[in-house]
């Protein structure tokens, strides 16, 4: 939609896609990336408060901790798409064309 909208205005094909990779970051959008860089950073700020090591092991903790208290683990467990999302088909085609 805010690919096609940005289009609309006759502005350059390159802001309009830009435009419409940028909404996907929107908090009505996904927000993925956005929460995967908190709970890093909240993980991280835990673990060295116990005044452990940030290492794979006290990682491992910190995530069994997490879903053990009915949390889940930003980033996975995505809802797997019935069929390909057709945004991916054209970029990739795109990309492949051109890049």
């Amino acid at each position: 939609h805010t690919t096609h909208f940005v289009g609309s205005t006759l502005s350059d094909p390159y802001y309009s896609y830009a435009a419409g990779m940028c909404s996907l970051a929107g908090p009505l959008h996904g927000l993925a990336n956005q929460e995967v860089l908190r709970f890093v950073k909240h993980m991280q700020s835990s673990i060295l408060a116990k005044g452990q090591e940030v290492n794979p092991d006290s990682i491992r903790e910190f995530a069994w901790e997490v879903l053990n208290g009915g949390k889940v683990v930003p980033g996975f467990g995505h809802a797997v798409l019935r069929i390909t999302d057709p945004r991916y088909s054209c970029q990739r085609e795109f990309a492949a064309k051109y890049l």
